[in-house]
């Protein structure tokens, strides 16, 4: 692949997500689609196909840009091959400065749990020991090692975990004594399916790689869909291990409205248990009217629909440049 190769590379995203995101709406409408898990993979579909495109084309394929894959001429072709042109001379250093800080965000992480294990505070023995005994239960359950505990004094949140190789679980110190066991077991257990996940090691790569398309309008879309259907699947997998959808949500509830007077805060670089306001109401709404099998598409379907927009979008970008 050539230098000059690149300047496919911003068009591939453009026009990428500009097939694909409409397919995965699409889909999303017009099928009873309410498993968080497939649709969390149709965003992430549509967000790395053109990425999954370009390698393909200008390595394996050693493709020449000829403004389309068969040499097909034309004002649209060459004019879509222009504007990667002028995509790859005046915005490739702003990409290179957009990864660039997102492979900073790796080093700033440490530092950052390294401040919040430095400004902890100590809770009542009583306090403690009722998290330690919640925490070994779950993490029994879950068959995962008991993860390192920071107390924070900061309001607006309630409980993330931050960390990629061993997340630390950080907890809301001042919000503890206004919640009933059964209500903290709910917070720690959907912070533990997040670690289970490895969400926080997830969540950075993709937001890397939405670093590397910043300049399509849909790549913030895309990996916003992505995290909330994220938060969605643990909540239900959550609320599956209590046994008791209600209560969780209702716990979820209660602590939104808690920390809603002190406002609710997003730490960087972390998986929280609260999102935005409109996020929230999405999730309630899938814990009342879902399980965590229910509105799923058979796996066949599902993966025959999904192969259909990802092979669609590489076509179809091959076809330009």
């Amino acid at each position: 692949m050539q230098l000059t190769d690149l300047h496919s590379f911003f068009i591939y995203v453009i026009v990428g997500h500009l097939i694909a995101y409409p397919a995965v709406l699409l889909c999303l409408r017009f099928f009873p689609l309410r498993n968080p898990g497939q649709r969390m993979n149709l965003y992430l579909l549509a967000l790395a196909s053109p990425f999954i495109a370009f390698i393909l084309y200008h390595s394996l394929f050693a493709k020449q840009c000829h403004t389309g894959f068969f040499s097909v001429g034309g004002s649209t072709l060459g004019f879509l091959c222009y504007v990667g042109f002028l995509g790859y001379t005046y915005l490739s250093p702003l990409l290179l400065l957009f990864i660039g800080a997102g492979i900073l965000k790796a080093a700033a992480i440490p530092l950052f749990v390294a401040r919040t294990r430095r400004q902890s505070v100590r809770l009542p023995q009583h306090e403690e020991e009722r998290v330690k005994r919640i925490l070994a239960a779950q993490c029994a359950a879950l068959l995962l090692p008991v993860p390192e505990v920071v107390y924070s004094s900061q309001k607006g949140f309630a409980a993330f975990i931050a960390g990629l190789r061993k997340p630390v679980l950080v907890i809301n110190a001042w919000l503890l004594p206004q919640l009933t066991e059964q209500e903290i077991k709910a917070v720690l257990t959907h912070e533990l399916v997040h670690i289970q996940k490895r969400d926080t090691l997830f969540s950075y790569l993709l937001h890397l790689l939405r670093n590397g398309s910043f300049f399509s309008p849909f790549s913030g879309l895309l990996l916003r869909g992505y995290l909330l259907e994220n938060e969605r699947r643990c909540d239900l997998e959550a609320a599956a291990l209590l046994g008791d959808f209600r209560n969780y949500s209702a716990a979820l509830l209660k602590v939104w409205k808690l920390l809603l007077e002190g406002g609710v805060k997003n730490p960087a670089l972390v998986s929280s248990f609260l999102g935005r306001g409109r996020e929230m109401e999405l999730r309630l709404t899938t814990l009342m009217q879902t399980t965590q099998g229910k509105g799923s598409l058979p796996s066949y379907l599902f993966v025959s629909f999904a192969a259909v927009i990802m092979a669609g979008t590489i076509i179809l970008l091959g076809l330009i440049c």
